[in-house]
């Protein structure tokens, strides 16, 4: 497992090796009851206290986006003035998605 991780170090240039991983993921069913699953994993290995399951608010409707937006508000801990300071951050996120994705995050 230690070779993956070396080889996702240095593939997406990470200044150590990805110990916590996290991936996100938004699903719906026909624009309907939208949630987001966080799976975690420590050493390459899943990480099952660490999974996380999302249900997103119905006003969002289908707006993949601002379901997107509101699971990151509430993963990590997002306030009008910064991070909650007991936020742990993932030393690699992998989000489900393309450019429009990213831009929410950037």
């Amino acid at each position: 497992m230690g070779d993956l991780l070396i080889q996702l170090q240095q593939r997406y240039h990470l200044a150590q090796i990805p110990y916590h991983i996290e991936c996100l993921d938004i699903s719906h069913f026909g624009g309907d009851q939208a949630s987001g699953g966080l799976s975690s994993y420590i050493n390459g290995l899943p990480h099952k206290r660490g999974y996380r399951q999302y249900k997103i608010d119905p006003k969002h409707g289908g707006d993949d986006y601002a379901s997107l937006r509101e699971v990151l508000i509430r993963r990590f801990g997002l306030t009008k003035t910064g991070y909650n300071k007991h936020t742990q951050f993932p030393d690699l996120f992998v989000l489900d998605g393309g450019k429009g994705q990213l831009g929410i995050i950037a």
